[in-house]
């Protein structure tokens, strides 16, 4: 009578070179995590752009509507992510909000740990009192090593 089956020195092998190559495959594609990375970044700041036009909408001052001030980032983010959502103001690995206030009308440079948030008044300034009527989020792209900005919808 034959016997078939495998015998514990044959798994061993397969299993040892299976692992060996699911650990190449992983270790040789730092492209795909970065690609991960770059596509959450793309969704939050696509996230923002929608709160920020809902923003603008529904936050009418004396002025007529706007988008969040400097000043709203920096003393109100909180109320702002409740309403929008906490997870779209962190980036990528981070665990605390990544937006932060442009400080200047300057094209701005963001890393991987950030996105920027530039407001401008009618006249072009960067917008710290109500009304903002136009906005640029710029955030990091790890394919192509570079910031990469998003405009407001209204370009007043």
């Amino acid at each position: 009578m034959i016997e078939r089956g495998y015998t514990v020195v044959e798994v061993v092998v397969v299993v040892t070179i299976v692992t060996i190559l699911a650990a190449i495959a992983i270790a040789a594609d730092p492209l795909l995590l970065n690609r991960s990375r770059d596509i959450e970044r793309q969704n939050d700041i696509a996230s923002i752009g929608r709160a920020f036009e809902d923003y603008y909408r529904l936050n009418a001052s004396t002025s007529g509507p706007g988008y969040p001030t400097t000043s709203d980032i920096s003393s109100s983010l909180d109320s702002i992510a409740a309403t929008y959502g906490k997870d779209i103001f962190i980036a990528p690995k981070q665990s605390s909000y990544s937006l932060v206030n442009a400080s200047s009308t300057s094209p701005a440079t963001a890393t991987q740990n950030t996105y920027i948030y530039q407001p401008f008044t009618a006249t072009g300034t960067l917008c710290s009192t109500a009304p903002c009527v136009r906005y640029r989020l710029y955030y990091y792209s790890e394919a192509t090593g570079s910031t990469m900005v998003r405009e407001s919808m209204r370009q007043q």
